[in-house]
Formats: C-alpha cells, structure tokens, sequence
C-alpha cells in the first residue's frame, strides 16, 4: 500500500526546463515503479544568485545551475558543502551524456560527481533575417550604427557581454577575462555603447515578447522557435570572432544529505531529466536546444534537426569560472554602463 503522507522533491529550475506534465509523468512512473507517492514542487530562478539563497536556507533539493556556478568562488558550493556527491550508478542514463560535453567539464567533477549535464548550446546572436541578405558574421554589427535601439542583451550575464565586447575588439578567448588587456582594448566604453543603444534588456530566459520588436538580440537560442512560430523570420549567426558555450545541469543540495531515500528519489529525477524521451520533448522540441543525451542527439542528426545554433558549437570556449578580482572588476563596468 502507498505511503498516506506524500514525499517531496522541491526543484529549483530555469523556465522551461521542468515543464508541469513532465513532472507529473514522473510522480506517475515512481508511484507505478515504488507504490510512492512523491510530489514534485517546482520554482523558477531569475538568476544563479536565487540558488545559493535557496540552497543556504534549506528551501531546495535539486538545482539546475550552470556549469560554471558549482566552483564560482561568490557562492562556494563545494568548500560550503552546500551540494553533495550524487551517485552516479543510481543513473543509468549518466553512460549516455555524449563525452564531448564530460571531457569539457572534467575542472567541476573530480573525484566526486557534483554536477550533471542536461543540455548546452550558445550565448548567440539572433537576427531578423527580413533585414539581412546574409547573416550577420561578426559581433562588431552590435555596435553598428544601423542597429543602434534596434536590438537586446541580457541583463543576469553581464560577463557574457564583456566577452562579446572583447572578441569583437579582436581579443581572443584566453585574454577576455584578463583585466589588463580588457582596460587596454578600452572595452569599458564598449559595453558603455552597447548599453546605452540596448533597446531593452531581456533577463532569465529569452522569450519572444523581449526580442520581437528588434533586428538583433543575444539569445540562448530558446525564443528562436517561437518568434518562427510567429511568423517573425529569426536565425542565429555564428560570429566568425567565436561565442560563448554554456552548459547546464543538476545538482543535489545538502537538504538530502541524511535523506538516503528522497536522495536515491533525487538521482532517479536526474535519471528521467537526461534520458532520451525527456531530453527529445524538452531539450530538443520544446527549447530548441542541445541535449547532453548522446542517443537523443544520434536521432537530432540522423532526421537533419539541428537547431540554426549547433554549427556555432565549437567548445572552443565554455564560460570560464572567474576569480573574485575578475568579476569585481566586470561587475564594476556593467554598473558603471547601467547607470548612465
């Protein structure tokens, strides 16, 4: 007989990644598979600082972050303990993540396995194929004054746009966090003008209200489909300077650390998140992006379904984990551009 009194998972999630029918196929799959019931509660996060303030407050017990956020030495997930190893043969699925994305995270997980990818792709340039004969091919056209108010940035990832800035001063992937040559290639007052122009800062997730009204955005690749969909004719370009590649996951905070059962629930959540089925209708349809799931992209490339973003995908530069001088010293610019 079921248990009377449900368990629950409490999720902290981007949009989109965790959609409510999906959470209920699972709730179905452990009560058919366990004869339990197990609630599923979602939230939605803004930006990567909602995790840490969740996690330090015992309000969540799974988190999608950002590779880059588990060593990011503002929140110190690790040395805090404040998420813990997750057990890797509970998730069958784990031997399916294709090893281009393992071999590109191997800094975050080390002896132990903190982190799990789920899907990646781009932080792109989108544009309004009504007004180019052909894309777009560098990140200087954000800077164009053409396109000046014509075009969005996001506002969470200022770093982003500092490496969008830098590359389009002709500085390479190694060199845009280095503080020197970023004062010297003046990209201060390249992401003053960048700012200044930005029609509208879009933040979290990319959606079509945010960008419909431009030529030109940065995006995750997520509102692409949707702007489609709505009869605006929007690709993505890949800039011949290179783009930023993200990868996302899942992590288990310390809230399960003497819970062996809602942990193994919590790794068996992971399980359904990156197995083919999920990663086809999530990932793949839904977000119009990259799944981390090696079967699932073999069926993407065999039916010709890539995203317009994949031939971006070079892993040349994952976003880096930045030192605490190097993101005061980015997050200094951004004010100082957000204030004018």
């Amino acid at each position: 007989m079921a248990n009377e009194s449900p368990y629950e998972l409490k999720v902290l999630s981007w949009e989109g990644y965790t959609p409510p029918y999906q959470m209920a196929q699972f709730e179905k799959m452990i009560f058919e598979k366990h004869n339990i019931k197990l609630n599923i509660s979602v939230q939605y996060v803004a930006s990567s600082d909602d995790f840490f303030d969740k996690i330090r407050k015992n309000e969540v017990d799974i988190i999608f972050p950002s590779h880059n956020l588990i060593k990011d030495p503002r929140y110190k997930l690790l040395n805090r303990e404040l998420i813990i190893p997750i057990n890797t043969d509970s998730i069958k699925n784990y031997s399916n993540i294709a090893t281009d994305i393992l071999k590109n995270i191997t800094h975050i997980n080390t002896a132990d396995t903190y982190f799990i990818p789920m899907i990646y792709g781009p932080y792109g340039l989108i544009y309004n194929t009504d007004y180019f004969s052909s894309p777009p091919d560098t990140w200087k056209v954000l800077w164009d004054e053409k396109f000046k108010n014509k075009y969005s940035i996001n506002s969470d990832y200022y770093e982003l746009n500092i490496y969008i800035a830098a590359l389009a001063a002709g500085m390479n992937f190694n060199e845009v966090t280095d503080i020197e040559k970023l004062k010297s290639n003046h990209i201060q007052d390249d992401i003053f003008n960048l700012v200044k122009h930005n029609k509208k800062l879009w933040s979290g997730i990319d959606k079509p209200t945010n960008l419909d009204s431009n030529i030109l955005a940065t995006s995750w690749g997520f509102s692409v489909n949707e702007l489609v969909r709505n009869s605006n004719k929007w690709k993505m370009a890949c800039p011949k300077e290179g783009t930023t590649i993200w990868v996302d996951g899942l992590s288990i905070t310390r809230s399960l650390k003497d819970q062996p059962f809602l942990k193994l629930m919590a790794e068996k959540f992971i399980d359904f998140v990156i197995s083919e089925e999920y990663q086809e209708e999530v990932v793949h349809k839904a977000l119009n992006s990259l799944p981390s799931n090696r079967l699932t992209l073999a069926k993407m490339r065999a039916n010709k379904q890539f995203p317009d973003h994949f031939a971006c995908i070079k892993f040349d530069f994952i976003s880096p984990i930045l030192s605490e001088s190097e993101r005061r010293y980015m997050e200094f610019i951004w004010i100082r551009a957000l204030r004018q």
